[in-house]
């Protein structure tokens, strides 16, 4: 999968990257704002977030603002299949995932619409792409009713490019 399409640069010194309800906590929230507040988007990468981040980084995405979100999420995509091909336990697969699936069922909007905002017809093509690989490498043993798939099914596959097949 070609994340290049991705490119982010830095982000912000001057923004804050997790929810303003999570800093202060002395603990996730913290950590998320010192982890990713000016951060290059390629700097987020399995290594980094298994040697420099102190916390359980597997929730990091559900500790940063929608802003922070929408930047480093396909970093976080990229991470979440490192993790599996690590044979670690999937725990960040199944936070972006889930997280796809609430899109679809429309309960997670506030990370919704800036994605549709901000990402380009490729890059919302790549996410239906990333579902299904995400099926078909390690959920499709649960059966046409895992995460990955509904969240295809029911949101997603309309951005699938038209030449691919869009059956999941």
């Amino acid at each position: 999968m070609n994340y290049d399409i991705f490119e982010r640069g830095r982000y912000p010194i001057d923004r804050p990257a997790a929810q303003a309800s999570r800093v202060g906590d002395r603990w996730e929230g913290d950590e998320a704002e010192r982890f990713f507040r000016g951060r290059l988007a390629k700097e987020v990468n399995y290594e980094s977030l298994a040697n420099e981040y102190r916390k359980d980084w597997s929730i990091a995405p559900c500790l940063l603002n929608d802003e922070a979100y929408v930047f480093f999420l396909p970093a976080f995509m990229k991470v979440a299949l490192e993790d599996y091909e690590r044979g670690e336990t999937p725990t960040l697969t199944v936070t972006v995932v889930s997280d796809f699936l609430e899109m679809a069922n429309g309960e997670l909007d506030n990370r919704l619409l800036p994605i549709l905002r901000t990402f380009s017809a490729e890059q919302l093509s790549f996410v239906a792409d990333y579902l299904q690989e995400v099926h078909d490498r390690y959920y499709h043993v649960l059966g046409d009713d895992n995460d990955a798939a509904r969240a295809l099914r029911l949101f997603w596959h309309r951005f699938k490019n038209p030449a691919q097949d869009a059956d999941v």
